[in-house]
């Protein structure tokens, strides 16, 4: 945006300067050209049709300039919008084809966070788990190089404990936009660091497991520090990705776990079905050895 704006400036002052240039070009070419008296009698026309003409021309050359900049920077505006949304489809794509396949929750988190700064070029993402009461950070993934250490003292600690915004999304089970610079009331001792490494605004979502809240998704912005509508509608649907494959490996290790019960009580049975046959073999046995000592004695 900001080259665009400058390639803008620069189209305007163009335009600006050929206008400026244009009046003594037009004294001279009368000049030299169709030998029309001095310079200085060209630069002042007494003419008031050719004085009137030269203004209109030169304010003609300052507004071709002006549109150009207005449609640079459109094009430049549409083209960065264009590439964000191919950014978000990518990012979303990788949600909804990847993260469903991983065999564990925390497979789940750590891929989500990494798509959304590597994939979705946001500064920070975040998954916190609510353990006995408490969101615990659980996993994280950064493109700061600074930020990783003070992450990974935080790993597996409750870092909203001063965060009303993240309270807020898992009470609540809605999303919330944080804007983490002007909250100063904030006593999170890890809002400095986070505010140093541009941190200045978060987006929280929350996350479900069989429609129970069980954590949030907190996405940070990136570059522009800001969230456009196009940004939180795609991190929603994130954050329902995640719900749903948290919800599908739920049910998918219940299911596990019943057919395991079902195949241990299976090989019980054939257990305790091939003992019935041995002992009623041995009674068997046992029946023809008695009667066979009955008639041995008769």
């Amino acid at each position: 945006m900001k080259g665009s704006e400058q390639q803008g400036v620069n189209l305007f002052l163009l335009g600006a300067i050929l206008a400026v240039l244009y009046w003594p070009l037009e004294a001279a070419i009368h000049v030299f050209f169709f030998q029309q008296g001095t310079l200085n009698e060209q630069l002042f026309h007494p003419d008031a049709n050719e004085f009137w003409m030269r203004i209109v021309i030169s304010v003609l050359i300052i507004a071709f300039g002006a549109v150009g900049e207005m449609m640079v920077r459109r094009q430049r505006e549409a083209k960065n919008h264009m590439s964000r949304l191919n950014r978000l489809l990518r990012f979303l794509s990788h949600m909804n084809q990847h993260v469903q396949r991983e065999a564990s929750p925390q497979a789940i988190f750590k891929d989500a966070c990494r798509a959304a700064v590597e994939i979705g070029k946001f500064r920070l993402a975040l998954v916190e788990i609510e353990q006995g009461g408490s969101l615990e950070l659980a996993a994280w993934h950064t493109r700061s190089d600074a930020l990783a250490p003070e992450l990974r003292k935080l790993h597996g600690q409750d870092i909203c404990v001063s965060c009303s915004a993240a309270r807020d999304a898992v009470e609540e089970g809605r999303q919330l936009l944080c804007m983490l610079a002007e909250k100063t009331d904030c006593e999170a001792p890890w809002r400095a660091a986070f505010l140093e490494e541009g941190c200045s605004s978060a987006f929280i979502c929350p996350i479900f497991e069989d429609d129970k809240v069980v954590g949030i998704f907190e996405v940070y912005a990136g570059d522009g520090g800001k969230f456009t509508e196009d940004e939180t509608a795609i991190l929603n649907e994130a954050a329902d990705d995640i719900s749903v494959a948290l919800t599908n490996l739920k049910h998918k290790n219940q299911l596990q776990k019943r057919l395991d019960d079902l195949e241990h009580f299976q090989k019980a049975t054939s257990q305790r079905e091939f003992r019935i046959k041995e002992l009623r073999d041995e009674v068997k046995q046992l029946q023809a050895k008695i009667e066979k000592d009955k008639r041995s004695k008769l």
